[in-house]
């Protein structure tokens, strides 16, 4: 490696590692700040459960961390080094800005790599035992009054779906009552229950009152003025599971399960997380075309404004994906996730190009 290299990657982490302690911070902070102290209020977690928490939930957010980092690093070190003239001594030896975009392509598609492996193999691990800390913290006692209540719970034969008009913990109510129960073998539903309203008996018992009950294995109808009921809110609720806490290949294995059970809705939902799956981590080079240009300049640059350039690029950037992931949802044409990765790609290159040129 010479020491062209070695000089231009060293301002090039130190900006970057700068950046991503700062930024992860930032978000952490702004994201987790209310959580925490609420749990330290409560007496939920203590001083080192918490510290766990923030820790394993940092990966949750690696996807937007990394590429502002990126960006910030770019900014932070060739604004730097253009702004101290060091570019122009170094074109003056007949070397390109293009050398220097190659090096950084390398190492920033380095990180890329880094970034999906860790994700894939590790990150989403991290993330399950947060969101586990969470919904455990919150999922505990039910207070107050909950409209559109819904809760799920799964035992070794079936599943239950338990929908609710109206839930008051305080009181122990719930009105409009309606459960599905769905067997896990078959992937059928089984047995329907609707009651006008129920009452909570002690611990897991409930009293449903006005009950219509609905057999399907049987073919049969059941109308009683009240049952007794056993919900287990208490026990352990199989949550949605967030994008982050599965990797590719438990993604690719749910897609094509819908697809065999021609639920095609789902499985294009699993195939758009699946594509996010690439794009956030990639979106550091797709970032890289598109700053690189702007950080050629001779006014210096402060960490300030390279900060306030990351964050706007970023923040642009991610506004564009959110839109074409409407767009995908709305025609079913999953490239169009890849639209703003391109764009930066075509623009980025062509500013580049100019600034080579000296066009620009």
């Amino acid at each position: 490696m010479s020491i062209l290299t070695r000089y231009v990657l060293k301002n090039f982490f130190e900006s970057f590692l700068l950046g991503f302690v700062i930024f992860n911070f930032m978000i952490i902070l702004t994201s987790q700040l209310y959580q925490v102290i609420k749990w330290l209020v409560d007496g939920t977690y203590g001083i080192i459960d918490i510290a766990k928490y923030l820790v394993f939930i940092s990966p949750m957010y690696l996807n937007y961390v990394v590429p502002i980092s990126i960006v910030f690093g770019v900014v932070g070190s060739i604004g730097r080094l253009s702004s101290n003239f060091e570019i122009t001594a170094i074109n003056s030896f007949g070397i390109s800005n293009m050398y220097i975009f190659r090096k950084l392509v390398i190492i920033v598609l380095f990180i890329s790599v880094i970034h999906f492996f860790f994700n894939e193999f590790m990150g989403y691990r991290f993330v399950s035992w947060a969101l586990d800390m969470y919904y455990s913290s919150t999922t505990k006692e039910i207070r107050g009054v909950v409209k559109d209540f819904s809760y799920i719970f799964e035992g070794s034969r079936e599943v239950k779906y338990v929908f609710a008009r109206e839930y008051s913990g305080d009181l122990g109510l719930m009105k409009d009552v309606f459960i599905v129960v769905k067997d896990k073998v078959s992937r059928y539903i089984s047995k329907t229950i609707v009651a006008d309203w129920a009452k909570k008996k002690d611990m897991n018992r409930w009293l449903l009152y006005n009950v219509v009950t609905y057999d399907y294995l049987n073919k049969t109808k059941v109308v009683v003025n009240n049952i007794e009921y056993v919900f287990n809110f208490e026990n352990s609720i199989k949550r949605k599971k967030h994008r982050e806490e599965l990797n590719i290949f438990e993604l690719l294995k749910m897609a094509r399960d819908y697809e065999k059970r021609d639920f095609h809705d789902l499985a294009f939902d699993i195939y758009v997380k699946l594509n996010l799956k690439f794009i956030f981590p990639l979106s550091s080079i797709f970032l890289l075309f598109l700053v690189f240009p702007f950080s050629l300049t001779r006014v210096r640059v402060s960490n300030f404004l390279g900060m306030v350039l990351s964050v706007s690029v970023a923040i642009v950037y991610y506004i564009l994906l959110t839109m074409v992931q409407i767009v995908s949802f709305k025609t079913g044409i999953i490239l169009f996730l890849w639209l703003p990765n391109f764009v930066s790609i075509f623009l980025g290159g062509f500013l580049i190009f100019l600034k080579n040129k000296n066009y620009v």
